[in-house]
């Protein structure tokens, strides 16, 4: 392979942030990720994917960089010198010169007026509640819900985003509990806001990871942890990693799932936990009261209906900081970069 085109791992940095550019870079294969320093640490702002330019400014004097890039994934990318960039274009007729040179700095990153990952995804969530909020009275109710095609075509008419990285966007939010898409109605499927006082939470974290002012959205209280007992949380954990059970949690129409005692007893046992349950155990009762499960008594035989979509979104609650900053690069490393027309 070509001495100038260096292989990166998935995490591994390939400029970091303040560093003086003496070189431009060309990623020939794979996805970068952009990331940018700010006053509550560091948040993913950017995509790259083949083809684009990184620091082309540099071609013409150093440029200090404003932020790192770090391989997303196994990633190719091309060194371009300065010394090599006026060797070869020494070569080549004036007309193209200015072609290239006009190309180079079209192409460069830097250069794009462009939404990062952060501003789509805040421009999403928020238009997702907004809408919402105009189709019917979410105020004082825990939920929210609406037709899923009208939000989407309402996401569409915007022009900031296309339906792709809607699509990601959305399911990426389901996946994490924080909207349950009903689709098992082919004709009318919904889209549900089960915690709205969660979502809020969220769409404030992310309006200020993307440095956007307030705007509707303006005295959103930060949430409370919530604290579980130790046995409590050794639950939730055990049940949220338990790949029988947790294969059900990404299926908001299917997430309630019938387990026995026993069961529950082995899936502890399978994390090492040293709880032994009962049908009037701390932690199911404490549970329970969240939501997140159901006891019940047959004769003489002890279950529980796990509602694992309560459980995801408890599980959030637990955190909210740390799991929100997890949950935004999730969905900014799944979503690509976009130019403003």
């Amino acid at each position: 392979m070509d001495d100038m085109i260096k292989k990166y791992e998935t995490g591994q940095t390939i400029v970091q942030e303040g560093e003086i550019l003496q070189h431009a870079y060309y990623v020939e294969k794979g996805m970068v990720r952009v990331i940018q320093s700010g006053e509550k640490g560091t948040h993913c702002i950017n995509l790259l994917k083949e083809g684009d330019i990184i620091g082309a400014e540099s071609l013409a004097s150093d440029y200090s960089m404003s932020f790192s890039l770090v391989a997303n994934e196994e990633t190719y990318v091309r060194k371009i010198s300065r010394v090599d960039f006026v060797k070869m274009m020494s070569t080549m007729p004036p007309w193209f010169q200015n072609w290239i040179n006009s190309r180079a700095l079209v192409s460069s990153f830097s250069k794009k007026k462009i939404f990062s990952s952060v501003e789509l995804l805040y421009l999403t969530v928020s238009r997702i509640y907004s809408f919402l909020r105009v189709s019917q009275t979410t105020d004082g109710l825990p939920s929210a819900k609406g037709r899923l095609l009208p939000i989407i075509q309402e996401l569409r008419n915007a022009k900031t985003i296309g339906f792709p990285a809607i699509n990601k966007i959305l399911h990426s939010l389901s996946d994490v509990g924080l909207i349950d898409l009903m689709e098992g109605d082919p004709i009318a499927p919904r889209l549900l806001i089960p915690d709205q006082e969660l979502f809020l939470s969220f769409i404030d974290f992310v309006r200020k990871g993307a440095d956007i002012a307030p705007g509707l959205f303006e005295n959103i209280s930060e949430l409370q942890p919530v604290i579980l007992t130790p046995e409590a949380e050794q639950l939730v954990d055990a049940i949220l990693t338990d790949e029988k059970i947790v294969s059900k949690v990404f299926e908001p129409e299917r997430a309630m799932v019938h387990v026995s005692l026993e069961a529950l007893q082995q899936v502890l046992e399978n994390t090492g936990s040293g709880i032994k349950l009962h049908p009037n155990h701390g932690a199911l009762i404490e549970l329970e009261t969240y939501g997140a499960l159901t006891r019940i008594k047959d004769a003489q035989h002890h279950s529980a209906f796990l509602n694992l979509r309560k459980m995801l979104r408890l599980n959030i609650w637990r955190n909210p900081k740390l799991n929100f900053s997890d949950i935004t690069d999730y969905i900014c490393s799944s979503i690509s970069t976009y130019s403003v027309e």
